[in-house]
């Protein structure tokens, strides 16, 4: 993956963009079948993947507020994939209550790619000694307000 990924880096503007476009499909294409949230959005709005390029289709999704996904966050989850096999994560919380995800292991290689990704950008290679700090949740889920108010 991480290859993968470095090897994007020497694609042209043309290349990169149908990369983008192949890929955002085949999220929308995903949501419309299997997230029960988009389907029910979908369905009401007369949305279809099959019809509308992807960032035409993407232009026409109403934007989605952050209470919607705190009210209901399974509506959210792509119901395809097994929930034995996701990983429940959390955002941070900082802005108020914290938001939960849901990764499988292909999303957390992925989070590893990148972040191996940025070190060799930075200079550093598999073996080297490094230190990492990484934040836990810094506020309960059940929160609805920032810290501090």
């Amino acid at each position: 993956m991480l290859a993968e990924m470095e090897a994007r880096e020497r694609w042209s503007v043309t290349q990169l963009r149908a990369y983008q476009e192949e890929r955002l499909g085949e999220l929308l294409t995903t949501c419309a079948r299997h997230v029960p949230y988009y389907v029910d959005l979908f369905r009401r709005e007369g949305l279809d993947p099959q019809r509308l390029a992807p960032r035409q289709l993407l232009a026409r999704i109403p934007p989605l507020e952050k209470n919607e996904v705190v009210r209901d966050p399974e509506r959210f989850r792509n119901q395809a994939m097994h929930r034995r096999l996701l990983h429940k994560a959390y955002t941070g919380g900082t802005t108020g209550t914290p938001l939960i995800c849901w990764r499988d292991l292909a999303a957390i290689n992925f989070e590893n790619a990148m972040i191996w990704r940025q070190r060799r950008w930075a200079g550093f290679g598999f073996d080297d000694r490094r230190v990492t700090l990484r934040g836990d949740l810094p506020v309960p889920t059940s929160r609805t307000s920032p810290p501090g108010s």
